[in-house]
């Protein structure tokens, strides 16, 4: 069976054995030297990062609507019904637009200046994107979900170039702590905010390290095996993330791959499908739930040797349900 995704943790484990004898998995200094070397990959003054791309969003949106006064927020129905929950949690209001091309690629949350990019890391990302119109205040947020780009146990960040944001959410992140050094003992410090505990953890950050330093052979990787693909289907894909496709009856090419050796997924059922989002406001349903109805995600990761992408778009091809 080819796996819809397979996690390329590289010689981590000779990062974590000194790490584990310490005994320090905790917050502390591995978190702060990757997210400083982070922020240099990505091109932004400064990286916090939190134990989940969803706090990441949902931080961001708190001080967005704590500094912005604006409570409203568009996402696409076609995303992962944890934006939606973090963005309810952060005290804002919902609703729903009919963008699909963005998925395996990253958006902008509609109403702020606030980026999901949990499908993509890139070099110089952060700095290529300020380069565009109307980025002054950018806030980007990314994963660290196993399967991503950078997949350790879970976690995520924030890039920004906002000094006063940075400071803000990283203190309000480790329940409001004082991160300043004047204080000499780890029991004597002062808690200057309620806040919450998101920060992340050593342990966390060092297998994260291991992958920021081979990233861009794996995007590469990645980038070989999509344009494989799009030469093979006539696609113009561009995510190092998933490749999608379209095809005339979702459930039952799926299920012929999955007879034939390969497992593939979906990305994503539309929020405005599920319960608790069926009466939000939503533009332009039909078209979304159509796109939903044909779309499907095969493998795509680095670790997909040259024999098995072969075999994927053989098969493909051979099920005869491809939509150009």
């Amino acid at each position: 069976m080819i796996p819809f995704k397979r996690i390329n943790l590289g010689n981590c484990l000779e990062s974590i054995k000194p790490l584990i004898g310490s005994g320090m998995i905790g917050l502390g200094n591995e978190v702060f030297k990757f997210e400083k070397a982070l922020a240099e990959y990505v091109g932004a003054k400064h990286v916090i990062c939190v134990d989940s791309c969803t706090s990441a969003l949902f931080l961001s949106m708190r001080w967005h609507l704590k500094h912005k006064g604006k409570n409203r927020v568009v996402i696409p129905s076609m995303t992962v019904p944890l934006v939606a929950c973090a963005a309810i949690e952060a005290g804002m209001y919902v609703s729903f637009d009919d963008r699909t091309d963005w998925v395996g690629k990253f958006y902008r949350l509609t109403g702020t200046d606030i980026v999901d990019s949990a499908h993509e890391l890139r070099r110089d990302q952060f700095k290529n994107m300020r380069k565009e119109p109307d980025t002054e205040n950018l806030t980007v947020c990314f994963s660290f979900y196993p399967t991503k780009s950078i997949g350790s146990a879970d976690g995520g960040a924030i890039a920004t170039d906002d000094d006063e944001f940075a400071e803000w959410a990283r203190t309000i992140s480790t329940y409001g702590r004082n991160q300043a050094q004047k204080y000499a003992n780890s029991w004597d410090y002062d808690v200057i905010a309620i806040g919450y505990k998101r920060h992340y953890t050593n342990l966390q950050a060092v297998i994260c390290m291991e992958q920021l330093g081979r990233l861009d052979e794996t995007n590469a990787r990645r980038q070989e095996i999509t344009k494989r693909y799009n030469d093979a289907f006539g696609y113009k894909n561009d995510s190092d993330y998933l490749y999608r496709i379209n095809v005339d009856d979702q459930a039952k090419f799926i299920e012929w791959m999955k007879e034939k050796g390969v497992e593939c997924g979906v990305h994503f059922k539309p929020l405005h499908m599920m319960r608790p989002y069926r009466k939000f406001t939503v533009k332009n349903k039909a078209a979304i739930e159509e796109a939903y109805k044909k779309t499907v995600s095969i493998p795509h990761y680095d670790l997909l040797t040259n024999e098995e992408v072969d075999e994927i778009i053989k098969l493909v091809k051979e099920s005869g349900r491809l939509i150009i």
